[in-house]
């Protein structure tokens, strides 16, 4: 981050970046951001209340602004707009945006019936008190009432994805539109052609591919669960390119 200070007076404001308060500036400064592809936002907070700033860019930039005073009009006064104003001084372009190439992704799919949201997450969710227990009590005791239906005690949740069809769409709808959720455009077709009853909750969990070594599902011996309010049914695993 570059600093310059031209003018001296004014008091200190917030600049918040990344939704936390970054740094504080004076009127006169002029400060370097370094920005990804897409649209910023940072948001000034002083006095004067907030004031937000957005610039888009199609790569990654060096860009440079400048805080200073607004010139105070009678209409300014009277409705208590803001004392200060950023403008763009330059851009330094520093590399095109690239987008990574196509990875493999591959996913253990259950789809089924919930009686409610509720239900659902709370069979798939960690059980409440699975953290409250001694070290000793969690070696015969499983994270989740879903991972005991699959005949294990742990797995890793950061893999997974639970998801609750959208109830103002029919359940005729294909499925990537009833559920928003990650890569749904690309398993959604695939869940279509497997399943063969009405569902209304989806529950995926990721494999994990790293390099070099062999791939590490997370659930070793997949298959069908039922639980209070809820019944899914095991579809195999879906494969795509993402």
């Amino acid at each position: 981050m570059q600093v310059r200070n031209d003018l001296e007076g004014g008091g200190p404001v917030g600049v918040i970046w990344r939704e936390k308060r970054q740094f504080e500036i004076e009127p006169g400064q002029l400060k370097a951001i370094f920005v990804m592809p897409g649209t910023t936002e940072i948001v000034l907070e002083g006095d004067f209340g907030q004031l937000p700033f957005r610039f888009a860019s199609a790569g990654e930039e060096r860009v440079l602004l400048s805080l200073g005073p607004r010139p105070r009009s009678l209409w300014g006064r009277l409705t208590g707009a803001s004392t200060v104003q950023i403008t763009e001084v330059e851009r330094a372009f520093l590399a095109a945006y690239v987008p990574p190439p196509p990875r493999l992704q591959i996913l253990q799919m259950w789809i089924g019936q919930a009686e409610s949201p509720a239900a659902f997450y709370s069979f798939v969710g960690e059980r409440d008190d699975y953290w409250s227990r001694d070290d000793e009590e969690r070696d015969d005791y499983a994270l989740s009432d879903f991972i005991e239906s699959q005949g294990q005690l742990w797995f890793d949740h950061d893999f997974t994805e639970a998801l609750v069809a959208d109830p103002t769409l029919p359940a005729e709808a294909p499925a990537a539109e009833r559920f928003a959720g990650s890569w749904s455009d690309k398993w959604g077709p695939w869940v279509d052609g497997q399943a063969t009853v009405p569902f209304n909750v989806v529950w995926f969990i990721a494999v994990d591919i790293p390099h070099g070594r062999p791939m590490e599902r997370q659930v070793r011996a997949p298959c069908d669960a039922t639980g209070a309010g809820v019944t899914l049914r095991y579809l195999g695993e879906a494969e795509f390119l993402a």
